[in-house]
């Protein structure tokens, strides 16, 4: 084993911004393959496993689950027969996702936003919170 190339658990999650945790839960999960050992019994990963970090890191800002990011990096082995098609399918959906929690949030900001407006404040007993009402008993304003 060439040291040089391989770096320890704490470097590999100091370079990634991956705690690690993290890293050994990935490789429980099968989403990082098991690392090599250096002599001393400590783990050591190569280039790869940095890849493989930085691949997951950017997949989860897209909201994709670990399952689907295992998928995807499957599909991007070389020898894996998927196309880029499927690779789209995939994307359309997150992007379907996404458009759907952005109306979902300009709905809860719209509420938000209307039950700050119209709350008494002060000393108003909670019981009389129209807030507290909604959420409790779906009474709205």
């Amino acid at each position: 084993m060439d040291k040089k190339s391989y770096i320890t658990i704490g470097k590999l999650s100091e370079k990634s911004g991956v705690s690690t945790d993290t890293i050994r839960y990935y490789e429980k999960l099968g989403v990082l393959g098991k690392p090599e050992r250096a002599a001393n019994g400590y783990r050591v990963y190569g280039k790869e496993a940095l890849r493989i970090l930085l691949f997951v890191r950017r997949a989860k800002i897209m909201n994709f689950t670990l399952e689907e990011i295992k998928e995807l990096l499957t599909m991007s082995e070389d020898d894996h027969p998927s196309v880029c098609g499927d690779i789209l399918i995939m994307v359309e959906s997150k992007i379907g996702v996404f458009k759907q929690k952005i109306e979902d949030t300009k709905i809860a900001l719209v509420s938000l936003e209307r039950f700050a407006k119209d709350c008494p404040g002060g000393q108003v007993p909670t019981k009389h919170c129209p807030f507290i009402n909604y959420l409790g008993n779906g009474e709205d304003l």
